[in-house]
């Protein structure tokens, strides 16, 4: 009761300070790729970036994933022409509110890529779509919401309560309601 989102979040950022385990920014990878010719003697292909597999929300599965450094000769193909689709045009073909607060079924993903698909022409080599990650939705919320409820002055009892943290779920259709926000990243492997 005597917490306050300040001593949340200044015990937050001191507990990822202290940690032995090594973080790294998304956008290291994407520079990594980018300076990697000059790096790795023009040997550096590409820098592949995959999601841990699995149902299991907790520290092993959210936050990690499978570096690969590709080397080999690069070829001097352009890079593949990528249609991009936002989260808003997801919402839109579906016909729903578009808050990330809510679960999207597997099933209208699918449906909606399937579209999508069908009008990508031969000009275009595939999809990008952004969509919120079931998996690091509410930890990544969260800390937003701390960092804004320090500037305001609100009390953690403010605290919404589909933020409140949660150390581990099961995700995927065996336990639908536990992965209600965002996209489940295996439903998207399985389609």
């Amino acid at each position: 009761p005597d917490a306050t989102p300040q001593a949340v979040l200044r015990a937050a950022c001191s507990a990822a300070a202290t940690e032995q385990l090594s973080y790294f920014d998304d956008a290291l990878f994407y520079g990594l790729e980018q300076a990697g010719q000059a790096l790795f003697d023009g040997r550096l292909v590409r820098v592949e970036l995959g999601l841990k597999r699995g149902w299991w929300h907790s520290e092993f599965s959210r936050f990690r994933y499978d570096v690969e450094l590709v080397v080999g000769h690069a070829s001097s193909s352009p890079p593949p022409a990528l249609k991009r689709l936002s989260y808003e045009e997801v919402c839109a073909f579906l016909g729903g509110p578009c808050v990330e607060e809510q679960a999207l079924v597997g099933a209208d993903v699918q449906r909606y890529v399937s579209e999508q698909l069908k009008d990508l022409g031969a000009d275009t080599d595939g999809l990008v779509i952004t969509l919120p990650n079931a998996r690091v939705l509410r930890p990544v919320r969260l800390l937003a919401w701390l960092e804004a409820a320090v500037q305001d002055g609100r009390s953690l009892q403010d605290l919404p309560t589909w933020l409140h943290p949660v150390d581990m779920e099961l995700g995927g259709s065996m336990q639908p309601e536990l992965a209600k926000y965002g996209v489940e990243p295996e439903a998207l492997f399985e389609m």
